[in-house]
């Protein structure tokens, strides 16, 4: 089957050089015809860690043909739509479309996740509903994961989505409520919330307890007050962005390294009540947040001085 580099910059020629390398069929398209004249002319040249040069097929979009089949994505995250553009009309009927992409827009894609196709208003579906295979008791078809929504959470709260890690937050604490000691099975139904389907529906055969599920209780929990412990410098980071349905957490006997803390979050802010050994806790937004500033970055460590 041929392969499909949309895309033959730095990220897309290193790939699609390595796949034709190694003895695919490998068509690079690109939209500079100077580049792609050359590659056709001269094959296309590695250089790096490693050095070499192999021929492989290349095109401008103008010239590409379907039905496509694997198809990777490897464009500037603005040039996203007109590729898709040319994309759309040539897919086959098992087209499959890899994203080599940085640089992603984080809100859009957090804007359509939270579409109602994909999100049931319990959780995130594993396929939209309006997919022709979808089937809200199918195991990966669109049923619901609690797992996968610990994840989701700590994404969305790197990159400054909070609102969203509250809706998501919610969702799967109203589902735990609704089942057995508060756990959340392994997975349940992906139907609708709504007055048909007021609860989540159980899946034939869900473990419950599961403790992959229960850790995303903890996942979310970490994403919404934004706790990063780092135990050899004693440090607690906290970052809290409670909202109005769960105004105030306490949490009790926290360990960091040799030392425990008991902290009471409310909204953004947080009060340290009790403390044994050595731990320094500081608001900040944590390490690997993408979207924080320097002056946000202050303005929180000023905070923390107060305490």
């Amino acid at each position: 089957m041929s392969i499909t580099v949309y895309g033959a910059g730095a990220i897309g020629g290193a790939i699609g050089a390595s796949m034709a390398r190694g003895g695919e069929d490998v068509l690079l398209v690109d939209k500079v015809a100077a580049h792609v004249d050359a590659i056709n002319a001269h094959g296309l040249r590695i250089s790096g860690f490693q050095r070499y040069t192999v021929p492989v097929r290349a095109c401008v979009p103008a010239d590409l043909r379907g039905p496509l089949g694997i198809t990777f994505l490897a464009v500037k995250s603005q040039d996203t739509d007109s590729a898709l553009d040319v994309l759309a009309p040539l897919a086959g009927p098992e087209i499959v479309v890899v994203s080599l992409q940085n640089g992603m827009n984080p809100p859009r894609i957090a804007e359509r996740l939270f579409k109602d196709d994909l999100f049931s208003g319990w959780g995130l579906r594993t396929l939209s509903s309006n997919h022709p295979s979808y089937n809200p008791y199918s195991y990966h078809l669109g049923s619901i994961w609690p797992v996968e929504h610990g994840t989701f959470a700590l994404g969305l709260m790197r990159y400054g989505l909070h609102d969203r890690v509250q809706q998501l937050a919610r969702a799967q604490f109203e589902a735990a409520s609704l089942f057995d000691f508060y756990r959340l099975p392994e997975l349940f139904g992906g139907h609708p919330r709504d007055a048909a389907h007021p609860f989540p529906a159980m899946y034939p055969n869900a473990n419950s307890p599961q403790a992959w599920s229960a850790s995303a209780t903890f996942s979310l929990l970490q994403a919404l007050l934004g706790l990063y412990p780092y135990a050899p410098l004693n440090l607690l980071v906290v970052d809290p962005h409670l909202p109005d349905w769960l105004p105030e957490i306490t949490i009790r006997d926290l360990r960091v390294g040799a030392a425990k803390v008991t902290i009471r979050f409310h909204g953004n802010s947080w009060d340290v009540k009790e403390k044994e050994g050595t731990l320094h806790v500081v608001q900040q937004p944590l390490p690997w947040s993408l979207t924080a500033t320097w002056p946000e970055r202050v303005v929180d460590l000023l905070k923390s001085l107060v305490k």
